[in-house]
């Protein structure tokens, strides 16, 4: 069997990330014996048949729409099933990028979290080489692995590519020229995804929560990856909307790119003013 081709799938889903989670869910459904594909699996493990399913149009991102058991039915050996299949989709895929002679960006520039959070700091010069594709996989990525309440994933996230939005996110961001950097990532709250039995004041507490922890995941994960950002907090909600033509309520903008010139991070607090220690 000719090997997967990575290019192949993607005309079927939107991104590598995509890919990555409908391969996956679709492997979880083969190899849980409740689903037989139509292809001649022949040897094949579950996550090639994914794979293959996606590249010949069989399978899209539709199937992430299909409800799993409830997350909390789970069972902790599923759970580590669902991410062994999901590590297993991306070793093939990373084969498969190889085999295309794609560039992909496997080594994380740095893998140290403290030392990761300890050199962030907020850019706003942003050079004009491209992020690569697979890096911003990896920073959306991060967001989808941040604590929510339930874990119900109470946000959404715009990925703003037009420089023609890019522009009216500029005057909707108290004119912040630096909003037109190559990758613009906006964290929306969306308290209906929340299912849990409380009022919706407390639902929407949830939802901002959710939203605020995703974009510091993705953040930290793009200064791993040798980028720099600067999250934006002071816009006009409502322009924002219009802008994303949503009725979700944004909390965060997130710039990302390449930094022209690397900051050391400005001194901080000394640890003793910073806690107060309650007997």
């Amino acid at each position: 069997m000719a090997r997967v081709t990575v290019e192949e799938c993607l005309d079927f889903v939107d991104n590598r990330f995509e890919l990555v989670l409908v391969a996956a869910k679709r492997a979880h459904q083969l190899s849980s014996g409740g689903y037989r594909s139509t292809l001649d699996v022949g040897k094949d493990k579950p996550t090639v048949v994914a794979l293959r399913e996606i590249e010949a149009g069989l399978i899209n991102a539709s199937i992430l729409t299909e409800e799993y058991a409830m997350e909390e039915e789970l069972t902790a050996q599923q759970k580590a099933q669902d991410a062994a299949t999901t590590q297993e989709v991306e070793a093939e895929l990373s084969v498969a990028a190889v085999d295309e002679g794609v560039d992909e960006v496997t080594e994380v520039i740095d893998t140290d979290l403290f030392a990761v959070m300890k050199k962030r700091r907020s850019t706003r010069k942003f050079s004009d080489k491209p992020v690569e594709t697979v890096k911003i996989d990896k920073i959306i990525a991060a967001a989808d692995t941040a604590p929510t309440a339930g874990n119900f994933q109470g946000f959404e996230i715009f990925y703003v590519k037009g420089l023609e939005k890019k522009n009216a996110l500029i005057d909707a961001c108290n004119h912040q020229s630096y909003v037109d950097a190559p990758v613009v990532l906006i964290f929306c709250k969306n308290p209906s995804r929340v299912k849990l039995n409380f009022p919706p004041y407390i639902l929407r507490k949830f939802a901002i929560q959710d939203a605020t922890l995703a974009a510091g995941y993705s953040q930290l994960a793009a200064q791993a990856l040798g980028l720099s950002s600067i999250w934006i907090g002071m816009f006009d909600e409502q322009k924002i909307m219009d802008i994303l033509q949503t009725d979700l309520v944004p909390s965060s903008v997130l710039c990302i790119g390449y930094p022209k010139q690397t900051k050391f991070p400005k001194p901080r607090r000394n640890l003793k003013d910073l806690v107060n220690v309650v007997w």
